[in-house]
């Protein structure tokens, strides 16, 4: 069973770094198949920039941003230290809103590390502030 869960989490670890890697445009899922798209991303998120609306939307969306946001940490894609609740879904929410763009023509995983690359970059000093 631990093997199991490890090998699983190894795998979805694997898959959030790789979409947080710049993605060719040929590499794109049109319509999102079995993926959630940038649109439905922005859809759960919109207009909950500031705090935690109490409905499913709400839910959804922070809820898929954090759950991004663990495993791109666990993968060593960003390091986020001391943050305050809310500052990851904010900095998330408020790239949606500001790309539009991007929005339609990325994954929600790849906006999610769109956003959260840049303002939490991982580096050496994160590994031993984590440990």
């Amino acid at each position: 069973m631990r093997r199991t869960v490890f090998g699983l989490s190894v795998a979805l670890a694997l898959t959030v770094q790789a979409a947080f890697a710049a993605a060719p445009a040929e590499n794109k899922i049109p319509g999102g198949g079995l993926f959630l798209t940038g649109q439905e991303l922005a859809e759960f998120c919109n207009g909950k920039v500031g705090g935690l609306d109490d409905n499913f939307d709400g839910g959804s969306c922070f809820g898929i941003i954090n759950g991004v946001a663990e495993m791109a940490m666990l993968s060593k894609a960003i390091c986020y230290n001391n943050v305050r609740r809310g500052q990851i879904d904010d900095v998330v929410v408020k790239f949606i809103n500001a790309h539009p763009d991007e929005v339609q023509q990325h994954t929600a995983v790849e906006l999610i590390g769109m956003a959260l690359k840049p303002a939490f970059p991982y580096s050496r000093a994160c590994v031993a502030q984590t440990r």
